[in-house]
């Protein structure tokens, strides 16, 4: 299993962002409603986990809600850009410096 297939899982699986996200004990109504979409927006914008959120929601939540502060709109065109960004970098054939994860990373095994 790569990185990213193990980063997924731990975050698919892995109740561990969603105790140290900000919106942890809000009502999750907030995330769903046209009403109180910059609310939420704005409660992402500070969240220290946005990123395994929004990560979360590309994989598994496109339809609805706010996730990582993106609307599902957002993600749609977001999940483009990221696919035609991966496909000019492999015709390239670079991607730059990876980091490995160490044993004290949450994603380690």
């Amino acid at each position: 299993m790569n990185l990213s297939e193990r980063r997924l899982r731990a975050i698919a699986d892995g109740d561990w962002w969603r105790e140290q996200a900000s919106c942890k004990n809000m009502d999750s109504e907030l995330f769903f409603s046209v009403h109180t979409k910059q609310t939420a927006v704005a409660t992402c914008q500070t969240c220290p986990v946005n990123n395994c959120c929004l990560d979360y929601a590309l994989e598994f939540e496109s339809e609805f809600g706010i996730w990582g502060g993106y609307t599902a709109r957002q993600r749609v065109r977001y999940r483009r850009e990221l696919k035609h960004y991966a496909a000019a970098k492999l015709r390239q054939g670079r991607w730059g410096t990876v980091t490995e994860l160490g044993s004290d990373d949450t994603l380690s095994e």
